[in-house]
C-alpha cells in the first residue's frame, strides 16, 4: 500500500504517537520525497512524500493492539527512524533532489531538482526498503497472544515420523502438499512444511485434484503393467465430471488452481489431473508395450515439452527436475531417444519444427563447438543428430558427397562414335 502525504507527516516529531498506530496495522517498508517541482503542473510547490506499506499477516493487527507504546518499542514491529521522524536524516538517498535547509516559507526545507523519467529512474534505483520481518517473529508473537475464540494457525510444519520414513524412502518429494484443516502446506527444500494457502475454496479444489492425480499416476503405472485400467479410469473421468459441476471448469482450465500453481510451480503431485475426460489416459486401453515404452503416438516426452511450451517454461534439465520429480530419468532417457525431440545449443530441449526453424547456420557451428568440447557421450550424440538434421534442412552437402562435373551449358547433348559419320542430336 502506498500513501502520498504533506512532509510533516513523516518528519513531524509530534505524531510519533498516530506513527505507531499506523505501525499496529501495518510495517513501514520506507519512503521517497519528491521535488518541489513534482506538481508543477497544478502550479504547486510541494514536496511531497511517499510512505510504503505492507499489511502484517492476518492475526497480528489484533494482537499489536494489545502492546503498550514500550512493548511496540521492544518489539520487531516497530522502526524507530520512521516513528521519531528521523527517517530522510539517515537516508538521504531516497530524496529526488537538494535538500535546501530553512530555504523555504518560515523557513522550511526545500527540495530543488526536476522530474524526468532519468530522475524517477534514478530514485527507484537508489530506494533500499526496510528489511522484512522474519516468519520466526510472527510465530513468537503469536505464541505469545492467543486470541480468544481464535485457532491460531501454524507458518510451518514438522514432519511426522511416518512422513519422516518416507522422506528416507524418497517417496515424500519436496513440493508435496499436504491439506490440514482449510490450509495448504508445500514441503520445503528444508524438509519442513510451509503453510502456502489459506483459503476454504483453494483447499477443497486441492483435496479433490491430489486424489485425481495420484489415481493418474496409478493407471499408467498400471499400464506398464499390462493390467486392465477401465474401471480406473471410469472412476477418474467421473471425479473429474464431478470437478467441473461443482468448480465449472476441469482443474486444467480453473482459474484459482492456474494461479496456484503460477505461485507455486514446483508443487508435486497435481499435474496429472490437469487433463480431461477425453484424454488419452483415460480413453485409451493401454498406450505402453511390454516394454513400458510409449505406444499409438502418445509420447510422455513430448507431453511434457508441450506442457512447459504452454506455460512459457525453458525445457531444461532443471525445470523438468522441478515439474516432474518422479519421471525426471524416464523423460531425459525418451527424449534422447526420441528423433523429434532436439537439445539446443543452450541446453534445452527443443520439438523437431521449433529447433530446425531459423538461424540454422549459427546453430551448426554451435552445436559443432560445444562436440568438441562436451563429456557426455548421450548430450554429445545428440547434439550431433541435431547437426545432421540442420544440415538437411538447409540443403547441406557433405564436400566428400558434392558432384564436381563440370556442366556443359549452350550445346547440344551429343554422342559419338569415333570412325562413324552419324550423330544423333
Amino acid at each position: 500500500m502506498a500513501l502520498i502525504v504533506h512532509p510533516g507527516i513523516l518528519a513531524n516529531k509530534s505524531n510519533k504517537g498516530w506513527r505507531i498506530t499506523i505501525n499496529r496495522k501495518a510495517r513501514f517498508v520506507g519512503a521517497v520525497k519528491l521535488n518541489d517541482h513534482s506538481f508543477s503542473h497544478s502550479h504547486t510547490a510541494i514536496q511531497p512524500d511517499i510512505l510504503l506499506f505492507r499489511k502484517h499477516p492476518e492475526g497480528m493487527e489484533q494482537r499489536l493492539q494489545t502492546f503498550s507504546v514500550n512493548d511496540m518499542y521492544g518489539s520487531a514491529y516497530v522502526q524507530e527512524d520512521w516513528i521519531n521522524g528521523a527517517y530522510f536524516s539517515n537516508r538521504q538517498r531516497h530524496i529526488m533532489g537538494m535538500v535546501q535547509h530553512g530555504k523555504g516559507q518560515w523557513n522550511s526545507d526545500v527540495v530543488s531538482g526536476s522530474v524526468t523519467p532519468e530522475t524517477l529512474e534514478a530514485i527507484l534505483s537508489a530506494f533500499e526498503p526496510e528489511p522484512f520481518i522474519p516468519e520466526y517473529e510472527h510465530d513468537k508473537l503469536r505464541k505469545a497472544v492467543r486470541l480468544h475464540n481464535e485457532t491460531v494457525k501454524t507458518s510451518n510444519l514438522s514432519l511426522s515420523d511416518d512422513e519422516a520414513e518416507a522422506l528416507e524412502r524418497k517417496t515424500l518429494p519436496v513440493g508435496s502438499v499436504k491439506i490440514v484443516d482449510t490450509s495448504v502446506y508445500l514441503l520445503s527444500d528444508t524438509y519442513r512444511w510451509n503453510l502456502v494457502g489459506d483459503n476454504p475454496a483453494l483447499t477443497e479444489r486441492m483435496g479433490r485434484i491430489l486424489k485425481i492425480s495420484k489415481d493418474v499416476q496409478a493407471i499408467r503405472k498400471q499400464m506398464r503393467g499390462e493390467l486392465n485400467v477401465s474401471s480406473n479410469q471410469s472412476a477418474v473421468k467421473s471425479a473429474l465430471t464431478a470437478y467441473k459441476e461443482c468448480h465449472g471448469e476441469y482443474p486444467k482450465d480453473d482459474n484459482l488452481v492456474s494461479r496456484f500453481l503460477r505461485n507455486h510451480p514446483s508443487v508435486h503431485g497435481v499435474y496429472d489431473a490437469l487433463i480431461d475426460p477425453a484424454s488419452d489416459i483415460l480413453t485409451v486401453a493401454n498406450l505402453y508395450d511390454g516394454n513400458g515404452n510409449p505406444v499409438n503416438g502418445h509420447n510422455r516426452a513430448i507431453e511434457a515439452l508441450l506442457f512447459m511450451q504452454r506455460r512459457m517454461l525453458p525445457a531444461t534439465a532443471d525445470t523438468i527436475s522441478r515439474y516432474f520429480p518422479n519421471e525426471t530419468e524416464e523423460l531425459t532417457t525418451e527424449m534422447h531417444r526420441n528423433p523429434d525431440i532436439f537439445l539446443s545449443e543452450h541446453g534445452e530441449w527443443q520439438l523437431r519444427e521449433d529447433f530446425i526453424s531459423g538461424g540454422a547456420w549459427g546453430k551448426i557451428d554451435a552445436l559443432n563447438e560445444l562436440v568438441t568440447t562436451e563429456e557426455d557421450t548421450a548430450r554429445r550424440d545428440k547434439w550431433r543428430y541435431g547437426i545432421g538434421e540442420l544440415e538437411k534442412a538447409v540443403g547441406w552437402i557433405p564436400i566428400e558427397d558434392a558432384d564436381f562435373s563440370p556442366i556443359r551449358h549452350g550445346y547440344p547433348n551429343a554422342s559419338s562414335t569415333h570412325g562413324s559419320a552419324t550423330t544423333t542430336a
